[in-house]
């Protein structure tokens, strides 16, 4: 199509009937393709580089020690991942930056039982310069998440569709008084800095890093420097429905809340003595999380939005290295 419009466009001078509009009507239709043509190779690079991000080594070994307590993942500095003693379905989840648990509509469905039973240690370490000191936090994490997406489809066979559903949604929204919230002090320096990780951390806010938000139902929430999208993704874990942000907030905040008791209360036998935690969870005195978010001057909405969901297609138990 590009040959034929520049030849009808030279050909100007040749054609007498021809106007001064006709002319400038083909130039601009020919610089308009030139455009698409240039914007789609430049599209196209880009998703080729998106796939050939990958580590440059990685460990994969089932965990069968049989303890249950295992080390969230996480994206540690110098381009490292780090899982120890964790079902892969939580792997997958952190990859496709969904939460990992659900009491709700799952973001994550398919895929034999082994994915929640089974637990995996996994460590992996990207070429030196593919994530970049200097890199933003955010997209430093974005890249490290594309390389493990490439990690478990290369050692799983993991096939993964996307797929969009408009379904029942806890919209985040400012509430009329406005937020209630404490900037971080961290910022700026969380604009530059690469220390971000996206599971177990430090117990105390101040040591906590660049968007990560640690606690839960049992234990408030609790960040240094975490956006409000960060606390959406985080509390969801603890949700009947997805939760998104829809605050129009783009600042880091230091969050510290009381915890807050189940969406769903614990269903108890009858005759069955309660534990002390199914006790704790019941008291009367503990806020819900609408109450939790209240306080931040922000509210849970009951909305319907399109969530992307992710459908396991295929997986394999890997071999060892």
């Amino acid at each position: 199509m590009i040959p034929e419009l520049r030849k009808r466009v030279c050909a100007y001078q040749l054609w007498p009937s021809a106007t001064l509009a006709t002319a400038l009507a083909l130039a601009l239709a020919l610089a308009l393709a030139l455009a698409l043509a240039l914007a789609l190779g430049f599209v196209s690079g880009e998703a080729r580089a998106e796939q050939q991000l990958t580590f440059e080594v990685a460990s994969v070994r089932a965990n069968v020690s049989k303890d249950q307590r295992g080390s969230l993942p996480q994206f540690l500095a110098n381009g490292r991942f780090v899982a120890t003693n964790i079902p892969l379905q939580i792997v997958i989840a952190i990859a496709y930056n969904v939460p990992f648990q659900t009491f709700g509509t799952p973001r994550i469905s398919g895929g034999p039982e082994w994915l929640r039973t089974e637990r995996f240690d996994i460590e992996a370490r990207s070429e030196s310069g593919a994530v970049p000191a200097v890199m933003p936090s955010a997209e430093r994490v974005r890249r490290m998440r594309t390389m493990l997406q490439n990690l478990l489809a290369d050692r799983f066979r993991l096939a993964v569709r996307a797929h969009v559903r408009e379904t029942p949604v806890y919209a985040i929204v400012v509430t009329k008084n406005g937020p209630k919230l404490d900037r971080s002090s961290m910022q700026e320096d969380c604009d530059r800095r690469t220390e971000r990780t996206a599971g177990s951390g430090p117990s105390r806010v101040e040591d906590m890093p660049c968007d990560w938000v640690g606690g839960g139902q049992g234990g408030g929430l609790h960040a240094n420097a975490a956006t409000i999208s960060d606390i959406a993704l985080f509390v969801a874990n603890w949700s009947d429905r997805p939760v998104v942000d829809r605050t129009g907030l783009k600042d880091l905040y230091r969050i510290d809340t009381e915890r807050w008791v189940p969406m769903r209360p614990p269903r108890i036998p009858p005759g069955v003595q309660p534990s002390a935690e199914q006790k704790a969870m019941a008291d009367p005195n503990r806020p819900t999380l609408f109450m939790v978010f209240d306080r931040l001057g922000l509210k849970l909405e009951p909305r319907k939005a399109p969530i992307e969901m992710y459908t396991i297609e295929h997986v394999e138990r890997p071999t060892e290295n």
